[in-house]
C-alpha cells in the first residue's frame, strides 16, 4: 500500500514553537484535504506525548497507518519514547518540525515551514530509514531514549534556570529562545565543577573538575549551536564531550571556538570520544537534561548505548 492510501495518525503539540505548531497543523490538514488523504488528529496532553503515542502505536498497523509528529525536539523525544516503550517498537514515524529549536530536523536537513514539500516527499517515500538514538539504561529507572543530547552540568543547569524564567514563554513567542539560555549562562557557570567516571571503548577514565559532560547523537543543541560538528544520527555512534573547569579568559576562548571557529573539540581543555556504548558514574547530585527536558537533580550510574528508530523521510 502506498503512503497516500494509508491513514495518517497525527500527534501535535499545539504549544510548540510559541504557536508555530498550530500553523503547521493547519497547513497539514489543508494538504491532506487537497490530496484526499484520511487522517486523525490527536493533541498532546499536559503530561506530554509519551503515553499517548505508546497507546496509539500499540494498536496501529504500519501497513495501513503512518504516525506523524508535529512539534519541537521535546515532543519528538516524547513520541520516540512512546514508540520504543510500545509493543510495536519497529513502527516508523514521520516528523514535521514546529518547535523553537528543531535541532534534530536541522541535523537531517529538514527545514521548518516547508510542510507541503515535506509531506509530498513523504507520500513518495517507499521505505522508512533507520536512524540512531541514544538509550539510557539505569538500575533504578525505566529506559529512556534521546534524539539529540544527554547532558550533565552547564547545559543542564541552564535548562533548569531557563525553565523557571518568567520571560521564557514570551521570548519563545518572539522566536528569541536562544536569548533565554544566554541570559542564564553566567549563572549556570557558578555551579561547582564535578568528577565523572566514564567507561568507553574498553577504557575507564576519571575526569576531574569538569563543568559540562554531554553525550550527543547529532551536531546541534540550543537551536543551532554546533557542539559536535561531526555527529550524525545516520551513523551507529554516540559522541562524548567534556570540558574542564575554566577561568574567564579560557571561557571566552572556548565561546569563540564554539560559536565562530568551530574548532573547540581541539581545545586542550575539551575531551572528546566516539563510542557505541558507555557507562557513566557521577557520585554526587547534579543537574541533568535529555533533549532539553530537565531531569531530577541526582547522582548517576547509567549505561548509554545506541538504539534504532525508523523514520519516514
Amino acid at each position: 500500500m502506498s503512503n497516500k492510501n494509508k491513514q495518517f495518525i497525527v500527534v501535535v503539540n499545539l504549544f510548540a514553537g510559541g504557536g508555530q505548531a498550530r500553523q503547521t497543523l493547519n497547513k497539514t490538514i489543508a494538504f491532506f484535504k487537497r490530496q484526499d488523504i484520511n487522517y486523525k488528529i490527536n493533541f498532546t496532553p499536559k503530561m506530554g506525548a509519551t503515553k499517548l503515542v505508546c497507546s496509539l502505536v500499540t494498536k496501529l498497523d504500519p501497513q495501513k497507518s503512518i504516525l506523524l509528529i508535529i512539534g519541537g525536539d521535546g515532543t519528538l523525544n516524547q513520541a520516540i519514547n512512546g514508540v520504543q516503550q510500545s509493543q510495536n517498537s519497529a513502527m516508523p514515524l514521520a516528523y514535521l518540525p514546529a518547535g523553537s529549536g528543531n535541532d534534530f530536523a536541522r541535523a537531517l536537513h529538514i527545514k521548518a515551514h516547508q510542510e507541503q514539500q515535506l509531506l509530498t516527499n513523504l507520500l513518495k517515500s517507499s521505505k522508512p530509514q533507520a536512524l540512531n538514538l541514544g538509550k539510557i539504561t539505569s538500575p533504578v529507572q525505566a529506559d529512556r531514549f534521546f534524539i539529540n543530547y544527554f547532558g550533565i552540568g552547564l547545559d543542564a543547569a541552564i535548562v533548569h534556570y531557563a525553565n523557571r524564567s518568567k520571560i521564557k514563554k514570551y521570548l519563545n513567542k518572539l522566536h528569541l529562545n536562544k536569548l533565554i539560555y544566554i541570559m542564564h549562562l553566567f549563572k549556570a557557570l557558578k555551579e561547582p565543577a564535578f568528577d565523572v567516571e566514564i567507561t568507553a571503548n574498553q577504557q575507564v577514565k576519571t575526569f576531574q573538575d569538569v563543568f559540562v559532560c554531554i553525550i550527543g547523537n547529532e551536531p546541534y543543541c540550543g537551536g543551532g549551536i554546533k557542539l559536535l560538528p561531526n555527529a550524525n544520527p545516520k551513523q551507529t555512534a554516540l559522541q562524548i564531550a567534556l570540558a574542564d573547569k575554566v577561568n574567564l579568559p579560557q571561557l571566552l576562548k572556548l565561546v569563540v571556538q564554539v560559536f565562530f571557529t568551530g574548532n573547540h573539540l581541539n581545545n586542550p581543555l575539551v575531551h572528546h570520544t566516539i563510542t557505541k556504548d558507555l557507562t557513566l558514574s557521577l557520585a554526587y547530585a547534579n543537574y541533568g537534561q535529555v533533549d532539553g527536558e530537565e531531569l531530577a537533580h541526582q547522582a548517576y550510574h547509567i549505561n548509554i548505548s545506541c538504539a534504532v528508530q525508523n523514520f519516514w523521510l
